[in-house]
């Protein structure tokens, strides 16, 4: 009994033995020559200066580099319920939550973009409580928040939940609602009810130009696009690659593959152990899949297939495979099939391989053929009739002449052929299934690197509105800068050469156009770095060096050029020039905004000369302030009786001021509260309109203590207060930052809010004197560094002011680092 169960065990599992022994490896690759290569083994590709392998061999070899790897062992997903869809066929799974322009008020411009939230697998190096991906508006072709059954994208086109659709001529969005533009008038929506919304059609071969202007500059660079088994597809470039291992570096499934497409503003670290399909592109081999055809199988070709095209599928949804190969890339059609896709003046030539999906065996037969410029003109190529899946027809490279002022269309058409097909083949058209294999559109190298160098200047938001001028040597490295806390992201850096870069326009400048603001920095810290010049009306307003910057910062400290002495009563209008003049060395300069303003976001006064401060007794203040016994020697706050005098107010005094031209006089006894018009953000690493630092100005006549508490949401649990003084402290949890009699003096007091009290949303200051004659404040200001603090109004020179820095030693000159780590 013991040896039949022996063998029946072995019986059992020799067909799984067997289906082992004939698997094929489990990674496939070809190259450029045409070659495959096939292994089990996916090494050195976790870090940036190593050279890939499969079994030994290179994938990046520069002479003979991959153009697609596939993991056999993973399949490509259909596309799934909630995805943002880009211009150019990559897709983001994921919900489009809300809508950002510019922000006002920030030194630093970006692209309109979308936050979404991603539901494709993704492995950062550090964990993000709340992960989004910021997706670059202008590239956005569809949104779906709710997919529907037809995969059709129908331009200017909103799908509602409730069924119900709407065309539109264009889109303004904000935050969570967009306004369309109809035939015959507006409609506001909310994006929670809608479905899909399809956006107008854009002119792909621009968006292309800016593509690569944004990803490769360098047309020697390759794009690089991955394709997952959750649905992900983006494409970015080996220029804007960063790579990294958890764990074990040596085996590729600890692996995590940081790119970051032109449509993203982040980089989007993907799994290998994801990834189903890498593909390799020259920016001037165009493939087809990437350019969204004008026209598949519309409603007016004649004969047209009842079964839609696929990308990078055949029509069954399977991998394209025909005369027993795999193929990277390309189209599944059913004939009759008709694919037109726009045509550039830069377009030379187009290369393909066709045949008859495996899936129909030896049945099936199909005509290819190629025409271009007019849809109807005779073709430029036409195929023998294709009999079955066993052989496939190299196309090789077939020329184009593109009229300038009339591209056309490149169109791939495959036709049944029934009346040319041979005795034997199938009577009937079902299984005429069809592959365009590995399709691509040439593009003439150096009429796209001269589009290339003409699109580079508008991926600048900084720029916008400004002529640039650039010597024939600048370059555009991508530099990564990485920060705590949320994604990564390449930012293209501009290195001039030996010629400065110029930036002029006409500027009009008002009364309120106090402030210019340049947001550039470098990651370099030698000596003789590139500097910035303002010129107005020709002459020299402004010089300094570019500020370095780490790669871990937020923001760059952007460089302030006062224009006071250059505004009228009315507008007036100046020449502007702005030149980065080149350093003893090439560094590169990232630059971020450029911009006027009134007031200088890096501080935000509470108080100064201006303000409406409204008395409480502080026995009718609720727990938010519980104030303490004073001091032995102090006078007692009397009890209020049941029919109280008029709280004493407070004044604006300009004959006793630290600064501008009044401060406020607060009478011992009430508190003064000052509500803000907007909350105020204090974090540990301040963005633009966030806040980190405090400082405030005050004089005490009288002896006796002063407090100043900061109100926010939480002020019960966790109050955000200073007092100064002898004796028990002002107000309960009150952190003390001068100790002892205070002098009849100014006295300047700089605080790390954020070190005190951790995060807060201010919405209001409480002054308070409990003791005493009374107090005066003046300069009550935030900032987001305490370097910020040097642009605030000047004091009275006639008496200094006493300062006192309590907490961290931060130093004071232009040479150090004033600001908190970033």
């Amino acid at each position: 009994m013991t040896r039949r169960l022996l063998l029946s065990v072995l019986l059992l599992q020799l067909p799984s033995a067997v289906a082992e022994a004939t698997r094929p490896p489990r990674f496939v690759a070809r190259l450029r020559d045409g070659s495959q290569v096939e292994g089990e083994v996916l090494a050195n590709w976790h870090k940036a200066d190593a050279i890939p392998t499969l079994d030994g061999r290179s994938l990046l070899d520069p002479g003979n580099p991959m153009l697609w790897l596939r993991d056999r062992q993973l399949n490509p997903a259909s596309a799934p319920d909630a995805f943002v869809e880009l211009f150019s066929g990559d897709r983001l799974p994921g919900m489009a939550l809300e809508y950002h322009g510019q922000t006002r008020g920030s030194p630093e411009q970006g692209f309109p973009h979308w936050l979404v939230g991603p539901t494709t697998q993704l492995r950062p190096p550090q964990s993000l409580d709340e992960p989004v991906i910021r997706v670059v508006a202008k590239f956005v072709r569809r949104l779906v928040w709710q997919r529907r059954s037809s995969d059709r994208y129908q331009p200017g086109t909103v799908f509602l939940l409730d069924g119900s659709s709407l065309s539109f001529r264009s889109a303004r969005f904000d935050g969570e609602q967009v306004l369309l533009l109809l035939e015959t008038g507006t409609r506001r929506l909310l994006l929670a009810d809608i479905a899909e919304l399809h956006l107008p059609a854009r002119d792909f071969w621009q968006d292309y130009f800016d593509e690569l202007a944004l990803s490769c500059p360098n047309p020697d660079t390759r794009l690089m696009q991955l394709e997952t088994d959750d649905g992900l597809v983006a494409t970015s470039s080996l220029d804007r690659l960063t790579v990294f291992a958890w764990g074990g570096a040596e085996h590729w499934r600890n692996w995590a593959h940081g790119i970051q497409p032109a449509w993203s503003l982040d980089v989007i670290y993907v799994p290998a152990a994801n990834v189903v399909f890498r593909r390799l592109f020259a920016p001037q081999d165009v493939p087809l899949t990437r350019i969204p055809p004008a026209r598949a199988d519309g409603p007016g070709a004649v004969g047209a297939s009842a079964w839609p095209p696929r990308v990078n599928r055949n029509v069954q949804g399977g991998t394209l495979h025909s005369g027993g190969r795999e193929f990277g890339w390309g189209f599944g059609v059913h004939a009759f099939s008709q694919l037109q896709f726009p045509l550039t003046p830069l377009a030379v030539a187009v290369r393909a391989d066709l045949g008859l999906d495996r899936t129909v065996g030896d049945g099936g037969s199909i005509q290819g053929r190629i025409r271009a410029g007019d849809p109807a003109s005779p073709p430029i190529y036409e195929s023998p009739v294709l009999v079955g899946s066993k052989t496939v027809r190299g196309i090789g490279r077939v020329g184009l002449s593109v009229k300038p002022e009339t591209p056309g269309q490149l169109v791939l058409e495959v036709d049944p052929a029934h009346d040319k097909r041979p005795a034997g083949a199938d009577p009937f058209h079902i299984r005429d299934c069809a592959d365009w294999l590995e399709p691509v559109l040439e593009l003439n190298p150096g009429r796209l690197k001269e589009e290339i160098r003409r699109s580079l200047p508008r991926q600048v938001p900084a720029w916008e509105g400004w002529t640039a001028v650039l010597g024939p040597s600048a370059t555009w490295p991508s530099l990564l800068r990485e920060f705590p806390g949320r994604p990564a992201a390449f930012s293209r850096g501009v290195s001039t050469g030996k010629e400065p870069l110029v930036l002029s326009r006409r500027l009009t400048l008002t009364p309120r156009d106090r402030w210019l603001l340049l947001s550039a920095g470098q990651d370099r810290a030698q000596q003789g770095r590139p500097r910035v010049q303002v010129l107005l009306d020709g002459e020299l307003a402004f010089e300094q060096e570019v500020p370095f910057s780490d790669k871990w910062r937020n923001e760059v400290g952007p460089l302030v050029v006062p224009l006071q002495g250059y505004l009228s009563a009315g507008p007036r209008d100046v020449e502007a020039e702005i030149r980065q003049v080149p350093g003893d060395q090439e560094t590169p300069v990232c630059w971020q905004g450029i911009v006027l303003l009134e007031r200088l976001p890096m501080i935000q006064v509470l108080f100064e000369d201006e303000g409406v401060f409204v008395a409480t007794a502080p026995e009718s203040v609720d727990g938010s302030v519980t104030p303490t016994e004073p001091s032995a020697a102090a006078p007692v706050t009397p009890a209020l009786s049941q029919s109280p005098a008029p709280l004493p107010p407070a004044t604006l005094v300009a004959d006793d001021r630290q600064s501008g031209t009044r401060s406020v006089k607060l009478p011992a006894g009430p508190l003064y509260r000052l509500r803000l018009p907007q909350s105020l953000a204090v974090r540990e690493r301040a963005a633009w309109g966030e806040f980190r630092f405090l400082r405030f100005a005050f004089r005490k006549k009288g002896a006796g203590r002063i407090c100043l508490e900061l109100n926010h949401r939480q002020s019960v649990e966790r109050p955000a207060r200073y007092d100064a003084g002898q004796g028990q402290p002002c107000l309960l949890q009150a952190r003390r930052v001068r100790d002892g009699a205070l002098p009849d003096e100014w006295t300047v007091i700089t605080r790390d809010l954020f070190a005190d009290f951790g995060p807060l949303d201010a919405d209001g200051i409480t002054l308070w004197a409990p003791d005493g004659e009374y107090v005066l404040f003046d300069q009550i200001y935030l900032a987001r560094t305490v370097d910020d603090f040097r642009y605030l109004p000047q004091q009275p020179a006639t008496e200094p002011a006493a300062e006192v820095a309590t907490g961290p030693p931060w130093p004071r000159s232009k040479s150090e680092s004033c600001r908190p780590p970033y």
